[in-house]
């Protein structure tokens, strides 16, 4: 299958203003202003194939949302290469964008807040279609809106009115006829499901699979619940602190987790089984500052198999075959591996 999206060591950077007091350091008892980074995204790299679902997930801080805004190009990466359908959009300013928003379209987490309030549905629905076309073509758009609004569940009767008038579920089946409208190949999913309800959680998952073979739909899926991205996702990264930590097959992450990150992520998960594997590892401690990174394996402060290497050099993803990659210097010294 041919790559829908490549993204090659992208990374993300926010510089802080903050006041003077705290830009301030002192080294050989001088004064000396500090330059305040924030390190959201460190080097990710993956690719999504055609009608592939890859979904991140992490801790909330772990950088995911902001990887999903970077290649939406919502943020300007700091570095790195972002490649959609083989063009390289990564320096594109807003007018060489426009015709790439056919290709890549997003689902925010909240829907109220993405839904212009002042707007009818129908017309948060055609606005997309309406900059791609033209005005001239308003009737053919009408058309479409509502056969788009039909498919996701909305009837005629819904188009005549405002986000206001809707539930959340209702409003996500909005945000998401909206993204159909222009007919992307790309979806970027930013926690679509996470503020709904369980039950309608389900629905919108069956409405976005359903979607997917209908249309052919690339997702790239960002979730901190496992137990979802397991119901919907092909592949999986997992992120910590920025770095991509692992990558792997949906069933081979969940039945054979390689980073120690991974397993204390599957370990606290909620389970129903009476009894729980005797490998799980429980965290202590909090992730730290993306302020100022740890040296070596950004995991290492907290990580229970952590020794002197791990502080003095940065593990890098690598192949340990059937499609998993991780990034961990237990896979040189697996003995140390003793839980």
């Amino acid at each position: 299958m041919s790559a829908m999206l490549d993204v090659e060591g992208l990374e993300q950077r926010f510089h802080l203003n903050p006041g003077f007091l705290d830009r301030l350091s002192f080294e050989g008892g001088r004064p000396r202003l500090k330059d305040l980074v924030v390190h959201a995204v460190n080097g990710v790299s993956f690719s999504i194939a055609k009608g592939e679902v890859l979904a991140l997930v992490g801790e909330s801080g772990c950088g995911k949302s902001t990887v999903a805004k970077t290649i939406a190009r919502i943020y300007e990466p700091s570095a790195g290469r972002i490649r959609v359908e083989g063009e390289d959009i990564s320096e594109y300013g807003h007018a060489d964008l426009l015709p790439v928003r056919a290709k890549m379209q997003m689902i925010f987490q909240d829907p109220f807040a993405s839904l212009n309030p002042r707007q009818k549905v129908r017309d948060i629905v055609a606005e997309p279609l309406l900059q791609q076309v033209g005005e001239g073509a308003r009737a053919e758009v009408a058309d479409k809106t509502e056969a788009l609004l039909a498919r996701v569940g909305l009837n005629a009767e819904h188009a005549g009115r405002y986000p206001h008038q809707f539930s959340g579920g209702q409003r996500q089946r909005i945000g998401i006829a909206r993204a159909l409208s222009v007919n992307p190949g790309l979806i970027v999913a930013d926690e679509p499901v996470s503020a709904l309800d369980v039950s309608i959680q389900a629905q919108i998952l069956n409405l976005m699979m359903d979607l997917r073979d209908e249309f052919g739909l690339s997702y790239l899926f960002i979730s901190h619940d496992l137990s979802v991205v397991h119901h919907i996702a092909d592949r999986i990264g997992v992120m910590y602190l920025g770095f991509m930590v692992e990558t792997a097959p949906r069933d081979t992450l969940f039945a054979m987790p390689r980073h120690p990150y991974t397993r204390a992520l599957l370990s606290a998960a909620p389970s129903i089984q009476p009894n729980r594997k005797s490998d799980e590892i429980e965290l202590t401690g909090e992730v730290p500052s993306a302020l100022s990174l740890p040296s070596g394996c950004c995991f290492r402060t907290r990580c229970p198999f952590a020794w002197d290497r791990c502080a003095k050099e940065r593990p890098v993803l690598q192949d340990v075959g059937g499609g998993q990659s991780v990034a961990c210097h237990l896979l040189d010294e697996p003995e140390r591996d003793t839980l």
